[in-house]
């Protein structure tokens, strides 16, 4: 059986500051943390499915994933809604069932950002079509649920990012928000979710990207990483 560093109750509730502070101080490794995020993903998303892709060869060689080892959240996971910034090399689907694979050729800034700031690029998570309701359903996908009462929805657009947040997945996901999509999950998780001045962060799909996270201490570092306003 697998030992992990922190027990199942303490892991849902760490957030992205914190768990950044235990690795710095070595009480943790970031091996050891992308392996409790990996059975994470595999404990909760048959539930909630709320995870379209985990990326392997990452979880394998987080030194692979491009984050920045010297930067205040190395090793922190985080995922990216799968709907306005790209990830090089990965697929984009935005709920689409009829969309060919579309890899991309580069990161998008934003991504770049979090590479800087030290977080482990992961996976994606669940998005309804077209990032177009408040419920995140996809012919693809199916349904992404609420930790709290699968028969519920964890809200939409960023739905994928809000259930694995809530859920204890991973502590911090990246949201995108142009009429509630970061506010309405947040909101029926009992998440913080920030939907950012315009310009705080480079959007190249024309979307408010932000993060969604369990505590407040996990928001404000996030923006020391930024790039100047675009």
């Amino acid at each position: 059986m697998t030992t992990h560093p922190f027990d199942w109750p303490t892991w849902g509730r760490i957030d992205a500051t914190e768990l950044a502070a235990k690795l710095r101080a070595k009480d943790v490794t970031v091996s050891e943390v992308m392996h409790q995020f990996s059975d994470a993903v595999s404990i909760q998303n048959p539930r909630l499915n709320s995870v379209i892709e985990v990326f392997d060869d990452v979880l394998d060689d987080p030194t692979s994933s491009g984050a920045n080892p010297d930067a205040t959240f190395y090793g922190v996971p985080i995922l990216i809604k799968d709907m306005g910034s790209k990830i090089e090399g990965r697929d984009q689907q935005i709920g689409l069932g009829f969309k060919a694979p579309d890899l991309a050729t580069e990161d998008d800034p934003l991504i770049k950002n979090f590479r800087a700031a030290g977080f482990i690029v992961c996976g994606r998570t669940t998005v309804p079509e077209d990032g177009m309701t408040f419920i995140t359903h996809s012919i693809p996908q199916g349904d992404t649920h609420s930790p709290f009462n699968l028969e519920h929805t964890p809200g939409g657009s960023s739905g994928g990012s809000s259930a694995s947040v809530a859920g204890g997945i991973t502590p911090i996901c990246s949201a995108s928000d142009g009429a509630g999509s970061i506010r309405f999950p947040a909101a029926w998780m009992g998440l913080v979710g920030l939907k950012a001045t315009r310009g705080m962060n480079p959007l190249p799909q024309g979307l408010n990207e932000s993060i969604l996270a369990g505590a407040v201490e996990g928001l404000g570092p996030h923006y020391d990483h930024r790039t100047p306003p675009y």
